[in-house]
């Protein structure tokens, strides 16, 4: 959307028009179509084999799903897919001529100020205090500047056989554009209102693209945009 209002996209491009090398049944399927699941493009992650804690590059996922026929004519059903946004980001790069990581942080992390948002590929920067000889108690904080403001990861944990396991660690690029920015819940609230608010998209019909319901070509109406459902009006 930022690229669509500084003119560098439409959203009625379609896909083809910025990725060559791609099935033909893709290359009509247009930006807002990615944006809205509503492409009918398979999901990589619902093949055999997908791992979230395993590396991969953007061509290895495209190739896992390039052979398999779109699920529904575009425009007309919505599932969702991270293949979607796995090739919004290759649009991303091309329209801004950056990395996608350095575009959104440019224009987004660094923008809004946000100090505890970063790329999964970046987590390893963050200084993380080790509480394990004393559980739980940070002291670091009183002596170095750097951890008065913490930016420490969670662990997330996942019900097997009646008890409660750490979940698999998801890998910096499995999900590359779908999950892989970690922010803490201030920062995402900030973000929120920077969105909603007009700072991060300025014309309230834009901002209208994202929060209203989507409406498919066939005349459904779906309550979600990118993932996100709204059921009731925003305040």
């Amino acid at each position: 959307m930022q690229l669509y209002e500084k003119g560098k996209i439409d959203l009625s491009d379609v896909l083809g028009k910025y990725l060559k090398d791609i099935p033909e049944s893709w290359k009509q399927v247009t930006l807002l179509q990615l944006m809205q699941h509503n492409s009918g493009i398979a999901d990589y992650r619902e093949q055999k084999g997908f791992n979230v804690s395993s590396d991969y590059k953007p061509e290895q996922l495209i190739q896992s799903v390039e052979t398999l026929p779109l699920a529904f004519e575009p425009g007309t059903d919505v599932k969702q897919s991270a293949t979607n946004f796995l090739l919004l980001t290759s649009v991303i790069e091309k329209a801004s001529k950056m990395s996608y990581h350095d575009f959104v942080k440019k224009n987004q992390i660094d923008y809004l100020g946000l100090q505890q948002t970063y790329f999964g590929e970046d987590l390893a920067k963050v200084k993380q205090e080790d509480v394990t000889t004393t559980p739980n108690v940070h002291q670091t904080f009183k002596k170095d500047k750097d951890y008065i403001n913490p930016s420490e990861t969670t662990t997330g944990y996942v019900e097997k056989d009646g008890k409660l396991v750490a979940a698999p660690m998801v890998s910096a690029t499995s999900l590359k554009g779908f999950s892989d920015i970690w922010a803490s819940a201030e920062n995402i609230s900030h973000w929120d209102i920077g969105l909603a608010g007009g700072v991060l998209i300025a014309k309230p019909e834009n901002r209208d693209i994202v929060y209203k319901p989507t409406k498919l070509a066939n005349g459904k109406i779906v309550p979600a945009m990118a993932g996100w459902q709204f059921y009731a009006t925003r305040v």
